[in-house]
């Protein structure tokens, strides 16, 4: 169709039958079926295959009155959701650093976490996720070797600095790749500036978020497409840009039920707590402190509006991944289980577990280190070790049989939970443990939850015997 034969009237090259493009503008134009060889107006170029009518299917329908033509492709006629290459290939979003229109600057020897979101990552011939490696890229493209990290677990963020080394400049980005495929991702770009010196230091805040955390496991979609979106709806709350916020962890929180009378309340109501760190703005644009944010984010109408806002941006996720498709139901921005999370946490009627299981894991390696081992020296020393590991993560929820020195003098290690225990005050300078430990306080420590509390035979935070 490039022959113009008179004013606004093309004929088609193709001849006198062109139904693909007589279709086309009848649908674009809403006007009546077009001449299938002469057009209203021309189009410079279209390159289409000889053989069109059999790569495409043609159908009548009727749009605002009037019947037009519906022309599909027949390698799309099975999809009727997402098209094929969108939502079921390979992709990673960042989140950090921030899209290009925020105009970021990152200060030299400023550590800061590149944060990302992934979906459908490729895996090995085993079945085990692929490894990543992260890579700061110059205004040219090329890598950067002072800033690159190899055969990384693809757990949505890696903690980043970039060294003095690195000149200061514009066009820099980051760039992830699968390990296994070699398909990489690039981050808009930032500029590298000078060191900040004195900056504000970070603040920590927490959030919590009703729903399920058990399907935000790091590295998983969900985890990504979540922290993304409590970050930008947090930040859109306090009026803030993205970069001054910093998940830190994730942890799960959970209602525990209390003994009565007639039984034990039913438990299980679930949350999550999200750990923030709030950074000073490197931009230099906004100069509210750190301490002034959580001031404002700690107020229960802000809190309540951050999680409220925060399913608008989950749903905005391209994936069709079951347990990131659940971010999208009200359950993780319900703001009245919001309330009901926060006045059971606030009463101490809550305990929190890790999402990892790393810690229990890790704390079980020891036990099973000590009873191999058997011997009374090794065994006090291990038992040393499970008390550090307990004392340095108090609200883990780890099953521990608490170190006790008479068990240790016998070479004994004993199965089972961790009993209530007395705590006494730290022992005075120079006491070692072949002299008497101090006498312990009438108050006891929840072995299950931590919670202190005068006495009783239970728990008043978590229900459990007190041992």
């Amino acid at each position: 169709m490039k022959e113009q034969t008179t004013a606004g009237s093309c004929n088609s090259a193709k001849g006198t039958s062109n139904k693909f493009v007589a279709g086309l503008l009848q649908y674009f134009t809403g006007d009546a079926e077009q001449s299938p060889s002469q057009f209203g107006f021309c189009i410079p170029s279209l390159t289409v295959p000889g053989d069109l009518e059999n790569i495409v299917t043609e159908k009548k329908v009727t749009v605002a009155d009037k019947e037009v033509s519906e022309i599909t492709p027949t390698f799309l006629a099975a999809y009727s959701q997402g098209l094929p290459g969108v939502t079921d290939q390979p992709s990673l979003v960042f989140s950090f650093p921030p899209p290009a229109a925020s105009s970021y600057t990152w200060p030299q020897e400023s550590p800061r976490r590149v944060a990302w979101s992934s979906f459908n990552m490729p895996k090995d011939a085993q079945g085990v996720a692929t490894t990543l490696k992260l890579t700061l890229l110059d205004a040219s493209g090329s890598e950067v070797s002072a800033v690159s990290m190899a055969s990384l677990k693809n757990d949505n963020n890696e903690k980043v600095t970039i060294p003095a080394t690195v000149p200061v400049g514009a066009g820099y980005s980051m760039k992830i790749c699968a390990d296994v495929s070699a398909q990489c991702w690039t981050s808009d770009n930032f500029v590298i500036k000078a060191k900040i010196e004195n900056q504000e230091k970070p603040v920590e805040h927490e959030q919590l978020v009703p729903g399920n955390p058990d399907i935000l496991v790091p590295g998983s979609e969900a985890y990504g497409v979540f922290t993304a979106g409590i970050t930008l709806s947090t930040a859109e709350t306090l009026g803030i840009q993205s970069h001054r916020l910093e998940v830190k962890e994730l942890r799960g929180v959970e209602i525990t039920g209390r003994r009565r009378s007639a039984g034990r309340r039913a438990a299980g109501t679930k949350g999550i707590k999200v750990i923030f760190d709030i950074l000073a703005d490197d931009t230099g644009r906004d100069k509210t402190s750190n301490s002034d944010l959580k001031v404002e984010i700690d107020k229960p109408e802000n809190q309540a509006a951050a999680v409220a806002t925060a399913g608008s941006y989950m749903t905005a996720a391209q994936t069709t991944d079951a347990d990131a498709t659940k971010l999208t139901s009200g359950e993780y921005s319900d703001t009245d289980s919001l309330k009901e999370l926060q006045d059971a946490c606030s009463k101490g009627n809550c305990k929190e577990y890790s999402l990892t299981n790393e810690e229990v894991t890790l704390a079980l390696a020891i036990i099973i280190t000590i009873v191999v081992l058997g011997t009374c020296c090794c065994c006090a020393c291990g038992g040393v070790l499970v008390y550090c590991l307990v004392a340095k993560k108090k609200q883990t929820q780890t099953k521990v049989q608490a170190f006790d020195p008479e068990s240790a003098k016998t070479g004994a290690v004993a199965a089972g939970p961790a009993a209530a225990h007395a705590a006494g005050p730290p022992p005075p300078d120079g006491w070692s443990g072949n002299q008497p430990t101090p006498a312990a306080p009438s108050s006891v420590f929840c072995g299950q939850c931590g919670k202190q509390q005068a006495g009783g035979k239970f728990c008043e935070g978590c229900g459990k015997p007190l041992q």
